[in-house]
């Protein structure tokens, strides 16, 4: 039981790097190439995750010029956010190396989680423009997707069946629909949801020794 809830915790922090991952960094994430859309090129006016979204959506053209234009707003207010505090946060972890009491380095601590957070807020509400961009359904669709592929990435090593892999994208299905119902602004409901689905496909989905597999191999690369 120990272990099994070792396990858990681990997949529900595996959910970290998933949906609403467009929220933040979304830019920089890469798709693994066995989940990837396989229906039309995306559009050339989008890149990375954005462009994945477009093809996975089926984002029509007006779509598709309003996420660029959101996308371009959210990396020109976010690079102005950073020229302006970036050097203060670099500052002040200079300050802290220096800092000659205890006194002082938690003052400096409370700055620097103070800049944090106000960058985390930015990321939060930039993340929400871009996503008003999608309907509902697209909403639940790409959430299913971002279950489905970040799950379907976590355990490619264990090997899935076809069958399994029909499963756990039912199972994404279901949960993005569930997700949906959340309040949109309780990231930790959320987030929560999804670190439980994960728990389900662990015990639901995944055989004995796909399970001995996945704790071998997720606990060899901590």
């Amino acid at each position: 039981m120990k272990r099994l809830s070792s396990v858990l915790a681990l997949l529900a922090g595996l959910i970290l790097a998933c949906a609403p991952a467009v929220a933040q960094e979304a830019a920089q994430t890469q798709p693994a190439k066995k989940v990837r859309a396989e229906t039309a090129k995306p559009p050339r006016a989008l890149g990375g995750e954005y462009a994945i979204m477009a093809a996975e959506l089926n984002f029509s053209e007006q779509q598709t010029a309003q996420m660029a234009e959101k996308v371009k707003a959210r990396n020109e207010r976010l690079a102005a956010w950073l020229k302006e505090n970036g050097p203060k946060e670099k500052q002040l972890v200079a300050d802290r190396k220096e800092a000659k009491d205890d006194e002082a380095r938690k003052k400096i601590d409370q700055d620097i989680a103070a800049l944090r957070a106000e960058r985390q807020k930015l990321l939060v509400e930039l993340s929400a423009e871009i996503m008003n961009v999608l309907t509902a359904e697209q909403k639940v669709q790409w959430e299913g997707f971002t279950l489905y592929r970040s799950v379907m990435r976590s355990v490619a090593f264990t090997k899935p069946t076809e069958e399994q892999k029909a499963k756990i994208k039912n199972l994404a299905e279901e949960a993005a629909k569930a997700i949906s119902q959340l309040p949109p602004d309780d990231e930790k409901a959320r987030t929560r949801a999804r670190g439980e689905w994960y728990g389900t496909v662990y015990k639901d989905v995944l055989t004995p020794e796909q399970r001995v597999q996945f704790q071998v191999g997720e606990f060899g690369r901590r």
